[in-house]
C-alpha cells in the first residue's frame, strides 16, 4: 500500500499513490496517508513508518483546509521530517473549453456535473451552484475561490488513452468517471 503505483498519475495533491494511500515526498522521507472532506468536516492523517511518526487533523469547520496548511507550516519549522504545505498554483494563461467535457462525472455518492454555456465550462458538484471553470493547456481548469477570491488550481479532465474521449475528472485527488444516463447528456457532449 506504500508503494507508488504507475498507473496512478498524481496531480495536485500527492507526489504517488499506493494501493489505498497517498504518498508525499519530504527531502528523502516517505510519509504516507490520506486527506478527506465532505459537508464541513476535514480529515488529515501523515504516516512515516521509517521513523515512527503519526500526525492526524480533523475539523468540523469549512476552514479545516486552510488549519491543517496552518499547521503542517508549524510543523515544518522543528525537527520533524516534513514539508510545509503545498498550494499548487494554476498555469498561467487559459484557452477555451475543450470539447469533449461537459457531462456527468460520479465518484461513488459524490457527482460532478460539467456545462457548457455560452463559450464557457461551469462545474456544479453535488447540486450545489456551477462555477465558472477557467481552463488552461492538457486539460487542466482553475475556479474561482469563494472565501478568498483568488483563483486556485481546480482539477483535470483526463483522456481515455485508447480512444482520446474525455473519460473522468480529477479534482482533490478524486476521480469520477463519465457517466452517460440521458439521451441528451449524450447530445450535450457532442456539441461541447
Amino acid at each position: 500500500m506504500r508503494e507508488p503505483q504507475p498507473a496512478a498519475e498524481p496531480f495536485g495533491l500527492a507526489d504517488g499513490w499506493g494501493l489505498g494511500f497517498a504518498l508525499f515526498e519530504t527531502d528523502g522521507t516517505r510519509w504516507v496517508g490520506h486527506d478527506g472532506n465532505a459537508d464541513g468536516t476535514s480529515c488529515y492523517l501523515r504516516v512515516d513508518p521509517e521513523n515512527g511518526w503519526v500526525i492526524g487533523f480533523t475539523s468540523n469547520a469549512n476552514t479545516g483546509m486552510a488549519l491543517w496548511q496552518d499547521v503542517l507550516t508549524v510543523l515544518a519549522g522543528t525537527d520533524l521530517p516534513i514539508a510545509p504545505p503545498r498550494v499548487p498554483a494554476p498555469p498561467a494563461g487559459s484557452v477555451p473549453p475543450p470539447p469533449g467535457c461537459a457531462g456527468t462525472y460520479l465518484n461513488g455518492g459524490m457527482e460532478y456535473v460539467a456545462q457548457a454555456r455560452n463559450g464557457a465550462l461551469y462545474l456544479s458538484v453535488d447540486g450545489d451552484t456551477p462555477v465558472r471553470l477557467t481552463c488552461h493547456e492538457g486539460l487542466v481548469f482553475s475556479l474561482r475561490d469563494p472565501a478568498s477570491g483568488r483563483q486556485v488550481l481546480g482539477g483535470r479532465f483526463v483522456r481515455d488513452p485508447r480512444t482520446g474521449a474525455v473519460q473522468a475528472i480529477q479534482m482533490a485527488g478524486r476521480l469520477a468517471s463519465r457517466h452517460v444516463h440521458r439521451l441528451r447528456e449524450r447530445a450535450d457532449t457532442r456539441i461541447a
